[in-house]
């Protein structure tokens, strides 16, 4: 007999606890699959949230009338959430936009998944996460609003600025005026890369939407997507979404990498990133090089950088380092060297432990132009049960 033919039925509570004060309710529905073949489906529900503040989203299952969880075989599964303004998408996680508003003080709304209306004046601010470099994303004034001659937006100003927790602007970092009416290439999905200065003060990041020249938000139809956060170094990519962000990242020897266009980061000799490897990892594949400014000058075509080495090295909990890698460049000498370079490394299997990849100065340890660069890093995963966990790594380093 199914479970619904010995269960007297179950309650679903859903609450918001506040960090201060009592729980709020949320939902609340009883069940009973012995008496209401609806109730033996499938369960789908969409919960509206209120604007409650921080706490903790609770989900309870509860024994039904009889208070008699036997046979009460509940299963949960699927969760999905949709959020007043776009998520700031991290390593681990992603950041909830702290305020997310328009016009009017009115909750920004989707208009696809990704795709945010942002009626100027908006705003939207997260908090700071500690090794954000930089940011990234499309956005737009709808065609229709600059489609009249006689009625039409007359522009709108795009600015990211880090604040303190009182929103006082404590680093400008990006501003642009958009206005499509009198500038073509304004018109149709604009790109925007906004690096973030590591020393830069400041606990929240903001990005705000201002009226135009005339300070007129007549028309002002705004979109914003594609937001995408780029961390403290390049994060390996696996198959399954995951990303690994390094747990240590630095050029010139101790300054944070730099962000660069093209998905690119600084590796300015010498340059090093730690991971910590997750069960699994069979082999990471590594694309970096030196810049094209790097080899040589443009002018007089005289060498610079005098090459650089790339060395890659597994550090088990219990063993000393072993090299698993390690290639020289000399771009100016050889054509095979210039662009962008690939390589796999094999991992040692069923070993926890970190690894370790260093770009160092060329024979000379001349770092003078080593303007070399990270780009994308891959991860293949093999059985999970072939390496086992990593220890609790410690927080990266600033």
């Amino acid at each position: 007999m199914a479970a619904w033919g010995l269960s007297d039925g179950y309650d679903v509570v859903i609450e918001h606890r506040s960090l201060s004060g009592p729980p709020t309710r949320l939902f609340e529905k009883r069940l009973h699959p012995f008496t209401s073949r609806l109730d033996r489906e499938a369960q789908h529900e969409h919960i509206e949230l209120p604007a409650l503040g921080p706490g903790l989203l609770v989900f309870r299952f509860l024994a039904g009338a009889q208070n008699i969880p036997d046979h009460d075989w509940i299963y949960f599964t699927g969760p999905r959430s949709n959020t007043h303004g776009p998520l700031l998408p991290l390593a681990n996680g992603a950041a909830l936009p702290l305020v997310a508003d328009t016009r009017h003080d009115q909750p920004t709304t989707a208009i696809d998944p990704g795709l945010w209306s942002a009626h100027s004046p908006a705003r939207f601010v997260w908090q700071r996460p500690p090794h954000l470099r930089a940011i990234a994303f499309d956005y737009g004034i709808e065609d229709a609003a600059f489609a009249q001659n006689d009625s039409h937006t007359d522009g709108v100003d795009l600015i990211v600025e880090l604040t303190d927790e009182s929103g006082h602007v404590t680093r400008p970092l990006f501003s642009r005026r958009l206005e499509p009416f009198n500038h073509p290439t304004h018109r149709g999905p604009q790109r925007a890369t906004v690096e973030i200065p590591a020393d830069a003060p400041g606990t929240r990041l903001q990005l705000r939407l201002d009226p135009g020249p005339n300070n007129d938000a007549s028309w002002d139809w705004v979109w914003l997507s594609d937001l995408t956060a780029h961390e403290n170094g390049p994060a390996v990519h696996l198959p399954d979404g995951r990303q690994i962000a390094p747990i240590i990242a630095r050029e010139l020897g101790s300054r944070p990498p730099r962000y660069l266009p093209d998905d690119r980061w600084g590796a300015h000799a010498d340059a090093e990133l730690v991971y910590a490897l997750p069960p699994g990892l069979a082999s990471v594949t590594l694309r970096y090089g030196l810049l094209d400014g790097a080899v040589q000058d443009p002018d007089t075509h005289a060498r610079r950088s005098d090459g650089v080495e790339l060395l890659v090295l597994f550090q088990s909990t219990s063993a000393p380092a072993i090299e698993l890698f390690r290639r020289s460049l000399d771009p100016f000498n050889q054509s095979a060297d210039r662009g962008e370079q690939i390589s796999t490394i094999e991992l040692p299997p069923a070993t926890p432990g970190r690894l370790v990849v260093r770009l160092l100065s060329g024979p000379a340890h001349n770092n003078s132009y080593d303007w070399a660069y990270w780009s994308r890093f891959d991860g293949e995963i093999s059985d999970f049960s072939d390496r086992a966990p990593s220890p609790t790594e410690p927080a990266p380093q600033p």
